[in-house]
């Protein structure tokens, strides 16, 4: 049974208005009546009436001013106007009625005309209403932007889903991908009903498209259901926005994966490519090493065959001789075994896999060399500490001390003292030479060119050693040769490896090769791993993918951990990507080889003294030198100091010319070359108390606090000139480079509010 229809009565004629109230009543209608406008406006905002008769001597208000009032505001509502005589001057339509009915007329009729023109008005208006709400979707779909995650999406939804016409309050809902989970509300604004709809308002769910589930409840008010069309248009619309938010957001999440993945990849490349040009200039200097370093045994073979083709040995002296070949001729092998075997290695880390004692190795080749100097009437003096921990590649740091003694040996003068000296200090164990011969220079010269390509030979190998050769002639005559290598960590520093595998045959395997360096913690699961850890912090851990499922998240917890994110992890497993964007330092597979993993443990221990304290800035992820942010943290202090004294402090600013068109012809490979070349070639010019930084893409910084503005500047030009004419090798070409070098004194400066960085990089003088 469809509901009673409510006419309303505007008018106080007590002759026509009651008769037309009988005829309405008695045709089904519920019928209200005002004698004046203002009681009509609230009979009409209170809301259910159908239709309004206005009667045309309305007395307290102009008619046609207020029956546009009413259209504006109820625009399905059917207006009559009540006349008594069927011609009017004036045209009621233009007014805003919908019909005209006279005083007296049939009440049959007059029902058949308030029906029939509340239908047609109800059409338009919800014609009307169709139109003007489909017309703000489309303004919603003009203002979607597919390039925009969902946060930056909602927040461009909100203000033009809520001007829609009718709505108070929007809500967009996402379904919840774990079952039992509640939906993602991405947006709400407005004003919602808190259960159901209240009076006047409706609230209409739109099912979302594109997506796996979702909606948007619209609250909104009219009579009239929302069409079908547009719900279906405006679900489309915002799910395929949310769709392409979604995409977006996993797509730039995929680009920054795959940036940091060619940055890794690029370092790594620079890396192999630093490795191989070093490689191919060693394999150029193999032959003249090996002419050089088989002369001496060489020589003495040939001499004592020579002897006893002449006659000069007696018989007696022959196994003597045969002794002395034999041992020279064992000496030749095991060198060509040695270097044969080190130009055979392609992996930096196995070149510095063995520790030693400087102070034994230096003992046992004088001892070797003893008896030669005895019969050259010549006295080896040494002196040496107790121990002297090294951490090198022993091998090669005995050919090049070998080769080293017997110079000093062959070019010392009958009778003089050579003096051989093992000191530890500044985290390096040092061997010094001296001898009382004519000096390197003369050496080289009176040697021909096999010293000279000896020297270069031993140069570089100390230096692949992870060491430094320096020869010079000593001021007071006789020749200095001073070898530097780096000292091996000490056991207390090392603190203890932290090993987390599953695999027991694989877990035994790794704490053999580990324990006999350092001290091992062995988990064979992840379950209270990470408290532990936190109560005692390990030197490195040692993290193997297949631990558990949660491996790499754990992986992820500890580098956001504030207490174990300084701890090298050196993972084990297939997934190197994941692993090393998860924040492990290397990643090495299954079976694991043993010389490897020690490289990479003791790498790993020697970055613990680089990493920068609390306080101290980053470092750069390139070249390793600390960033604009460590060089403010650092010098911030010193340029405090500097100014309450009066002295200046000095800072030369590197800046490469032209980065970017290296870049752009030769590829980012190279120029990340270049900038590593040139970071070692600033790292070789300071002193220890000074600091080298990358400040920005193209500019390095030297803070050189205690020298002057002068030898600032001179140190300024002489960069500029010797890296103008390196022209080092990156990639398979030379290249040339060209930097602009200029000495800033700080403290004249005008900093302002800016930081330190910020003002050597602009270089603004007060």
């Amino acid at each position: 049974m469809s509901a009673t229809l409510v006419a309303l009565l505007v008018g106080d004629d007590p002759r026509t208005l009651p008769f037309l109230e009988a005829g309405l009543r008695g045709q089904g209608w519920d019928v209200r009546t005002t004698a004046t406008a203002d009681e009509a406006r609230g009979v009409l905002l209170s809301g259910g009436v159908d239709a309004a008769l206005i009667d045309e001597s309305l007395v307290d208000e102009e008619v046609g001013a207020f029956a546009g009032e009413v259209r504006a505001i109820l625009p399905l509502v059917a207006l009559l106007l009540i006349v008594r005589a069927p011609r009017l001057e004036v045209d009621p339509l233009s007014l805003g009625f919908d019909d005209v009915v006279l005083a007296g007329g049939d009440p049959a009729e007059l029902d058949w005309r308030l029906r029939m023109r509340r239908g047609e008005v109800r059409r338009l208006g919800l014609t009307r209403e169709r139109e003007r709400f489909l017309r703000g979707v489309v303004r919603v779909a003009d203002l979607v932007t597919p390039h925009a995650d969902v946060p930056t999406l909602a927040a461009t939804l909100a203000p033009a889903l809520l001007a829609l016409p009718g709505v108070e309050g929007v809500r967009v809902e996402i379904d919840a991908e774990a079952p039992g989970d509640p939906p993602l509300v991405v947006l709400e604004i407005g004003r919602l009903p808190v259960s159901g709809a209240e009076r006047g308002t409706r609230l209409t769910d739109v099912p979302l498209r594109g997506l796996a589930g979702g909606r948007v409840q619209l609250s909104h008010r009219g009579e009239a259901p929302m069409d079908g069309e547009v719900r279906d248009a405006l679900g489309a619309i915002v799910g395929t926005a949310l769709s392409g938010a979604r995409l977006f957001a996993a797509l730039k999440d995929r680009q920054l994966r795959l940036e940091r993945g060619y940055v890794d990849r690029h370092r790594k490349l620079s890396r192999v490519s630093t490795r191989l040009e070093r490689l191919s200039e060693a394999r150029d200097s193999f032959l003249a090493l090996l002419s050089h370093d088989l002369r001496s045994p060489l020589a003495v073979v040939l001499g004592q065959v020579q002897l006893v083709e002449e006659g000069f040995v007696p018989p007696g002296g022959l196994p003597k001789v045969a002794s002395t070949i034999r041992r020279q001729g064992e000496r030749m092998l095991q060198m060509v075994e040695d270097l044969l075997d080190r130009y055979r290695r392609d992996d930096a880390v196995r070149s510095v896999s063995e520790t030693g004692d400087a102070a034994r190795i230096v003992s046992e080749m004088v001892e070797n060399l003893r008896p030669l100097a005895e019969a050259r009437q010549q006295s080896l003096r040494l002196t040496a500490p107790s121990a002297a921990p090294i951490e090198t590649d022993i091998a090669a740091i005995r050919e090049v001390l070998a080769n080293l003694l017997e110079n000093a040996v062959r070019h010392s003068p009958v009778g003089s003292t050579i003096d051989v000296e093992v000191t530890v200090r500044d985290a390096r164990a040092v061997v010094t030479i001296r001898d009382a011969g004519p000096g390197f220079g003369a050496s080289a010269a009176a040697g021909g060119s096999g010293a000279q390509i000896g020297l270069r030979a031993s140069t570089r190998i100390v230096a692949d050693a992870g060491g430094s050769l320096r020869t010079a002639t000593a001021p007071g005559g006789g020749g200095l040769a001073v070898i530097s290598l780096p000292a091996a960590i000490p056991q207390a520093t090392a603190s203890a490896i932290e090993l987390l595998v599953g695999d027991p045959a694989l877990r035994e395997h790794l704490f053999g090769l580990l324990s006999t360096h350092w001290e091992v913690r062995q988990s064979e699961s992840l379950d209270g791993a990470f408290e532990r850890m936190r109560r005692q912090p390990p030197a490195v851990i040692l993290l193997d993918q297949r631990v558990g499922p949660e491996a790499i998240a754990f992986l992820r917890r500890l580098k956001a951990d504030a207490e174990l994110a300084a701890a090298p992890v050196i993972a084990l497993g297939d997934d190197a990507h994941e692993l090393h964007d998860a924040g492990a330092l290397a990643v090495l597979r299954v079976p694991v080889d043993g010389p490897l993993l020690l490289g990479h443990v003791r790498r790993a221990l020697r970055l613990l003294g680089e990493l920068p304290g609390p306080g101290e800035g980053a470092l750069d992820v390139l070249t390793g030198l600390p960033t604009a942010r460590a060089l403010n943290l650092r010098m911030n202090a010193a340029l405090e100091e500097a100014r309450e004294s009066g002295t200046p402090l000095p800072v030369v600013q590197v800046r490469v010319d032209e980065l970017k068109r290296i870049n752009h012809e030769q590829g980012w490979l190279v120029g990340d070359q270049l900038l590593l070349w040139l970071a070692t070639r600033l790292r070789e010019r300071v002193r220890p108390h000074e600091t080298v930084a990358r400040t920005d893409a193209e500019t390095f910084a030297l803070a050189l606090p205690g020298r002057t503005l002068a030898e600032a500047e001179a140190l300024a030009a002489e960069l500029r000139d010797a890296i103008g004419r390196a022209r080092p090798r990156l990639g398979v070409a030379r290249v040339e480079v060209r930097v602009s070098a200029r000495a800033l004194d700080l403290t004249t400066l005008a900093l302002g509010g800016e930081s330190l960085v910020g003002a050597v990089g602009s270089g603004r003088e007060s």
